[in-house]
């Protein structure tokens, strides 16, 4: 397989949905991204990343980032989780990951 330049660095592997893939790929990418944050990426339980950060970014600058590893999505009104699997997350990881949240100042 053919991995494009910008993404070299990331790792490829077997352990595509326990998160621990993925979660190596996400530290990787934002502190590429955002050098001088720090990010906590953590794999909780089998299949889940959470993404959490204080200062720097917005949450609408991470989750570009973020949204390629993304796994499925959950249906409120039917109370499920639905998979979807992708080029992305078979290569590169793709567990459940939880919306990024991250509290920052605004400058004055």
């Amino acid at each position: 397989m053919k991995i494009a330049p910008e993404l070299a660095a990331l790792e490829t592997g077997d352990d595509k949905y326990s998160g621990k893939l993925a979660a190596k790929n996400l530290r990787k990418q934002l502190k590429a991204a955002f050098p001088g944050v720090r990010f906590s990426v953590r794999n909780p339980y089998h299949a889940s990343v959470n993404v959490a950060w204080t200062d720097g970014p917005t949450t609408a600058e991470v989750e570009p980032i973020v949204s390629p590893y993304k796994g499925g999505s959950f249906d409120g009104m039917e109370d499920s989780y639905s998979q979807a699997k992708s080029a992305w997350s078979e290569t590169f990881g793709g567990p459940t990951i939880s919306a990024p949240r991250g509290s920052f100042r605004t400058p004055c």
